[in-house]
């Protein structure tokens, strides 16, 4: 069984570490190795201290990966949505 004795502390609060080197990407995310393939968020070799960092960089490079893939001129298929409707009581 695990036994915990006490927090760490601030200095090592870190929600994640290491991940996908920067320099394996283009400046849209894209790996360099992999094209067609985008990484982003918590994928990422990137570390900050606990305060809502780290989801600002989710949301950061998704959007930014997402800019990216459009500029490749996909069709994305706009056939395999599913309908939605919202009602409210």
């Amino acid at each position: 069984a695990l036994q915990i004795l006490r927090p760490a502390g601030i200095a090592r609060a870190i929600s994640s570490a290491g991940g996908i080197a920067r320099d394996e990407m283009d400046g849209d995310f894209q790996l360099r190795k992999l094209p067609g393939c985008y990484a982003v968020g918590e994928m990422l070799d990137w570390e900050a201290p606990t305060g809502g960092y780290l989801l600002q960089a989710c949301f950061s490079t998704a959007v930014a990966a997402a800019r990216g893939l459009l500029k490749t001129g996909i069709n994305l298929p706009t056939d395999r949505h599913i309908p939605m409707a919202l009602s409210s009581p």
